[in-house]
C-alpha cells in the first residue's frame, strides 16, 4: 500500500507540473481540474501517514544509524 500511495502522489505532483508557471487564464480555465488533483494529493498524503503511524505496524524509522 505505502509503494502504491507513493505511486500516486508522484503521480499527482506530475500532473500538477504543467500548471507550475502557466497563465493565469490557463490555470484558470482548468482550476477543477487542478483542485481535484491537489484534493487526491492530500488524500494519498494523509492515507500515506495513517498507514505508516498506524499501533503495531512496523513504522518507518528517522533516526540516523552510526
Amino acid at each position: 500500500m505505502v509503494a502504491r500511495k507513493l505511486a500516486n502522489i508522484s503521480q499527482y505532483l506530475a500532473e500538477l507540473t504543467p500548471y507550475r508557471n502557466c497563465p493565469y487564464q490557463v490555470f484558470w480555465a482548468d482550476h477543477y481540474k487542478i483542485e481535484r488533483i491537489v484534493e487526491l494529493f492530500v488524500m494519498a498524503a494523509s492515507d500515506l501517514v495513517i498507514r505508516i503511524y498506524q499501533p503495531g505496524e512496523a513504522r518507518l524509522s528517522c533516526q540516523r544509524k552510526s
